[in-house]
């Protein structure tokens, strides 16, 4: 069962990790915003991969590095908003926390139970 919910959350946040990178490319490429809030997702996306991929293998608590990593994330998704729209888009927030809430209970369920 566990293997289940560790094959879970590395899927996820490959999925999630990688999208996020993708957008961050597509922002800079279209040179729309400053270059904080790109270099915050990306920094976000590459801890939350980091997280997944070294626990995988290694077993180590890599837990906080990946709450870091989500934290990171929605703070720069925050940021864009605001910079491109002067608003918050609460749906999309609440979708990305959903996503994120189901990556950490997937990869705690995973790797310690």
């Amino acid at each position: 069962m566990a293997m289940t919910f560790k094959l879970i959350s590395l899927i996820l946040i490959i999925i999630y990790g990688g999208l996020s990178m993708f957008a961050c490319a597509m922002a800079i490429k279209e040179s729309r915003e400053s270059i904080f809030p790109n270099l915050l997702m990306i920094t976000g996306s590459i801890a939350i991969l980091l997280a997944s991929i070294t626990q995988f293998k290694s077993g180590s608590n890599m837990l906080y590095i990946l709450l870091l990593g989500l934290i990171s994330i929605h703070v720069a998704a925050v940021i864009h908003g605001y910079k491109l729209f002067n608003k918050l888009n609460l749906k999309h927030h609440i979708l990305r926390g959903c996503i994120s809430l189901i990556i950490l209970i997937c990869y705690y369920v995973g790797y310690f139970s």
